[in-house]
């Protein structure tokens, strides 16, 4: 696939996280369409992987993603997110 198209997927991406990962309660629009719990956690499962295969020009809009998904929770709600291996654990 062409660059542009994903870089076109990739913004389409970004913005439809922007707008219904954790829509506000007064904007029924939004709501309605609301990200499910199973969806968010299969993105949540997926967007490391997504974020280091792709180009850079790509992985920039990608990144935006983890704001809105963390907000600086990141340990709490998405605690699978980049796990860091413990050197004291052999396995």
């Amino acid at each position: 696939m062409a660059l542009e198209n994903r870089l076109s997927a990739a913004l389409f991406f970004k913005n439809a996280i922007s707008k219904y990962w954790s829509p506000e309660e007064g904007d029924v629009a939004r709501l309605d369409k609301a990200l499910l719990l199973d969806t968010k956690d299969y993105i949540k499962q997926n967007f490391a992987k997504l974020l280091m295969c792709n180009p850079k020009k790509i992985g920039e809009n990608l990144a935006d993603i983890a704001n809105v998904i963390g907000k600086g929770q990141l340990n709490e709600e998405w605690p699978g997110f980049l796990p860091v291996r413990n050197p004291s654990n052999k396995t």
